[in-house]
């Protein structure tokens, strides 16, 4: 029956083109070539039945295919473009030959490399949970890249620990965001404008980490949406909230029971009318407070660390010495941008305005006073 099979006419045979180009996917690279012999033996193993030669044509067809869907042109545009490749440099092909080893497939888009980064930054992203991670990583690296690189990234990549447990509806959470932010296309065709959402909003409960308690006693948030922002390895919303009026930023991964509202969004202006990205450094950098213009002067070897903080633009710096610099920036002034600059100890001090000296001093004398011995 096999040997009939073999001679006669084979079925299935419209299937094994795309199951050659499926094949030299999944199991060849450079490094990992398939000669004609170990495809034929492939289709074998699936029930079809192939002459080493029809494997040629096969290749040359995906080739071909290839060209049409990255180059917009006809078939036989495609044929042409393909014969006069030169046969040292391939460059047109999905498919390349090593005449001494066999076929792979020729990265169209990302390079090993690129895949690598990919997997990385998806394995280093704390707002993405770990399951979740390990699922994505798993099907970039099958789409894009061989088995024997698949297992090389994957043992190169590893998944942050996560501290906490993370909202699981996140990463639909954010499109529900975006179509809210910038308005939508329903099923129809039929424009959905920019909307309200609501939602409850989460925070740690100190007598069982693994739940957490809605803030403002279970009341819903309802707030107009304007912007999503990634700071520090999480996700936040920018919005007006609908109760005070003011722009106020949220970690979307607390937010739950995300629901889009047929209002469209109100307060426009309160987000046109800063800027976005002095906003995002003194709101995600220092925490809220009073703003103020003040220069502070570090060591030298905090420069790097300073520049991370403040960037450059806008913000005015200035050598004192081979050992000292100052730079001059607004500030939201607050116990945690206090912090932040106790963590420097003696290589950093507030040297203008004179107001916000005095208060640092007595924010250092609080702490003091937390360590002095009780009165007997």
């Amino acid at each position: 029956m096999e040997e009939k099979a073999r001679h006669g006419k084979k079925p299935n045979q419209k299937l094994k083109t795309y199951l050659v180009m499926q094949y030299l996917i999944r199991e060849s690279d450079e490094d990992h070539p398939q000669n004609a012999d170990e495809i034929v033996s492939y289709l074998e193993t699936v029930g079809i039945f192939a002459e080493r030669k029809s494997i040629y044509k096969d290749i040359r067809d995906i080739n071909i295919a290839n060209l049409i869907i990255e180059n917009g042109i006809t078939a036989e545009e495609a044929e042409i473009m393909l014969d006069e490749d030169p046969k040292d440099e391939y460059d047109t092909r999905l498919v390349k030959l090593n005449r001494k080893r066999g076929f792979y497939v020729v990265p169209r888009h990302y390079s090993i490399e690129d895949i690598r980064f990919l997997a990385e930054c998806i394995g280093a992203s704390k707002f993405i949970p770990e399951k979740k991670a390990k699922e994505l990583v798993k099907g970039l690296t099958e789409d894009y890249v061989s088995i024997h690189q698949q297992a090389q990234i994957i043992t190169d990549t590893f998944v942050v620990e996560r501290t906490r447990k993370l909202n699981p509806s996140l990463i639909y959470d954010i499109t529900t965001l975006n179509n809210a932010i910038k308005g939508y296309k329903d099923y129809d065709g039929k424009r959905v404008a920019p909307h309200k959402v609501s939602f409850l909003y989460k925070k740690a409960d100190i007598n069982n980490f693994d739940n957490s308690v809605s803030r403002r006693r279970g009341e819903r948030y309802t707030v107009s949406p304007y912007k999503v922002i990634i700071h520090d390895g999480n996700y936040y919303l920018l919005a007006v909230d609908d109760k005070y009026k003011q722009l106020r930023t949220y970690r979307i991964d607390r937010i739950a029971e995300l629901k889009a509202m047929q209002e469209k969004k109100e307060n426009k202006e309160l987000f046109e009318n800063i800027n976005i990205d002095q906003y995002i450094k003194r709101k995600f950098q220092m925490m809220s407070g009073k703003e103020v213009l003040v220069t502070l002067q570090f060591t030298a070897s905090l420069l790097d660390t300073v520049l991370d903080r403040f960037g450059a633009k806008g913000v005015n710096y200035r050598k004192i010495d081979e050992h000292h610099f100052t730079v001059q920036t607004y500030i939201e002034v607050s116990d945690q941008f206090f912090g932040w600059l106790c963590g420097f100890g003696r290589r950093a001090k507030i040297t203008a305005p004179e107001e916000l000296k005095i208060k640092y001093k007595n924010h250092l004398d609080n702490i003091s006073k937390l360590y002095e011995k009780s009165e007997a």
